[in-house]
Parts: structure tokens; sequence; C-alpha cells
């Protein structure tokens, strides 16, 4: 999930590993220069692969 709140970018949970481009290119199609919040809901693959440890 993807929230613009005016000045502030938040992303809740980033995918599979294989999908970190597909995110990627989603957020610079919206012309998201960064992301101040990062929110990984849970430990599965499936929702934070592509988030550093």
């Amino acid at each position: 999930m993807f929230i613009d709140y005016g000045d502030t970018d938040i992303l809740v949970d980033a995918g599979n590993n294989a999908d970190g481009p597909l995110v990627v290119n989603y957020l610079k199609k919206l012309k998201t220069d960064d992301v101040e919040i990062l929110i990984g809901s849970h430990h599965h693959e499936d929702h934070i692969g592509p988030i550093p440890a």
C-alpha cells in the first residue's frame, strides 16, 4: 500500500523479493522522490521481501 499524504510518502509492505523493481517503477511513475515512512506489517517474505533487514 502506498499513501501520499502531502509531503509525507508512506509505503506499507513491499511485496516479494522479485517485486522490488516493480515497486520502484510504480513509485517513479507516481513521481515519488522518496519515502519518509516504511512499514513492514510482518516478517513474511511476501510483505517485506525487498526491504533490507
